[in-house]
């Protein structure tokens, strides 16, 4: 189990550390006494006090390389990703980011790495199992992004498996929290509550597996700590309905979110949930916000960033 004193002064070096998962995992990884190492491209957005940066583009190979050699981390968190809303399932950029990873997993290994954690996605699953098992549900990339994420798993446990290195993979569900992009279906609910707009949902009694942002953060940094190896399914366990969804986000903004609901067609996938026995029983993580409790944290991120705005 990941005991929180486990990474007490292990070096470990974060990508994708000033994204929206990623902040919370460099606070939860500083929380357990590691020595985090940030590779960025922004240095002025470092999350957290006591982190070391390291200017670094991860598609130059060689520099990501040369950084590797005179760190040599202990432990490799590998979160970035380009998941820019409305492009990044069909976009070719998926293609860079394998061979980035790829590029970056070698130096790791060859410069000493033990431990390896990187993040996979739900997308990876054929979702017309309802409720995705790591074990037992047959992997179905329908997107490039996804069938990008299913063969760089593939490989790198491949890799790791051959170089003695201690590997596991954890796939994302759904997500929300405090500084989600704008076009993500929370933020749109929020709006909608703020302006009493209805929201175009086109099927309102689809249920999806929601964690906050910060659990997820929270359970990349756990796995990272236990010797868990394989894949892991990083959710809730539970799942809500896209119309009782709304009606949190509304009680959350003290309005109401109008649900207007898509024309009669059958969905295909009308529930998305994550069996998260590995999560809870080996890993030893449980998520400390409730849903309701999330999405109130969430509201009041949002109204202070309006607040703000309208100072």
């Amino acid at each position: 189990m990941g005991d929180i004193d486990a990474m007490t002064g292990a070096r470990v070096l974060v990508t994708g550390g000033t994204g929206f998962i990623g902040r919370h995992a460099v606070r939860a990884l500083r929380a357990r006494g590691a020595e985090v190492h940030l590779l960025s491209l922004h240095p002025a957005r470092v999350p957290e006090i006591g982190i070391h940066v390291h200017v670094c583009d991860l598609h130059d190979h060689r520099a990501v390389t040369a950084l590797l050699s005179t760190l040599k981390p202990e432990s490799l968190l590998h979160l970035a990703w380009d998941v820019t809303p409305g492009t990044y399932v069909t976009s070719l950029d998926n293609l860079r980011w394998v061979q980035s990873t790829l590029a970056l997993a070698r130096a790791f290994v060859a410069f000493g790495g033990r431990r390896l954690v990187a993040a996979g996605s739900a997308a990876e699953y054929d979702w017309h199992a309802g409720v995705c098992d790591e074990r037992t549900t047959p992997l179905a990339p329908a997107s490039l992004y996804a069938a990008s994420k299913v063969g760089l798993w593939h490989i790198l446990e491949r890799l790791c498996a051959q170089t003695g290195i201690s590997f596991a993979w954890g796939r994302v569900f759904f997500m929300y929290g405090p500084d989600e992009a704008p076009e993500r279906l929370v933020p749109l609910m929020v709006r909608a509550a703020q302006r009493g707009r209805a929201l175009a949902l086109r099927h309102p009694a689809q249920v999806r597996d929601y964690m906050h942002v910060a659990d997820v953060g929270a359970a990349f940094a756990a796995l990272l700590a236990s010797e868990v190896t394989g894949a892991v399914n990083l959710a809730s366990g539970s799942g809500t309905s896209l119309s009782v969804l709304a009606g949190l986000v509304g009680e959350a903004m003290r309005s109401v979110v109008a649900v207007e609901p898509g024309a009669a067609v059958t969905d295909p996938y009308p529930v998305v949930e994550a069996r998260t026995t590995r999560l809870r029983e080996e890993v030893g993580f449980a998520p400390r916000f409730t849903l309701p409790d999330g999405i109130q944290d969430t509201c009041a991120w949002w109204a202070g960033q309006d607040r703000m705005t309208n100072a």
